[in-house]
């Protein structure tokens, strides 16, 4: 429901980024919507993200929001032969803010009961 221009269009990825006109402010809101089909492929077979009865449908169909660390190479010869730093296996026990996320995605939160 807001005014947004596309940035970044990876056809070879699948992978778009998209800028809001206005910045989002703290306690903000947005309707974000998307749409998504679900055509026979004969490459996936049973391997489909979407199961046949749709009782299940992997997350990674699905756009999201701030940037996936879980997209980056993380292969240390990969990142090498792209002169890229290691990547750091795990966040320190002290890093708070890694502790918040769980461990499928981090977009998503824990949940107290």
């Amino acid at each position: 429901d807001r005014d947004f221009e596309l940035v970044l269009e990876d056809d070879s990825m699948d992978y778009d980024i998209y800028r809001l006109a206005e910045p989002m402010m703290p306690g903000d809101s947005v309707l974000f919507t998307f749409a998504l089909s679900n055509k026979p492929n004969e490459i996936l077979r049973n391997n489909s993200p979407v199961r046949n009865n749709g009782t299940f449908i992997n997350n990674s169909l699905f756009p999201s929001i701030g940037y996936p660390e879980s997209i980056e190479l993380s292969s240390r010869e990969a990142r090498e032969r792209y002169e890229l730093p290691p990547k750091q296996r795990m966040a320190p026990p002290t890093d708070s803010t890694a502790r918040m996320d769980n461990y499928i995605s981090s977009d998503a939160d824990w949940i107290e009961f």
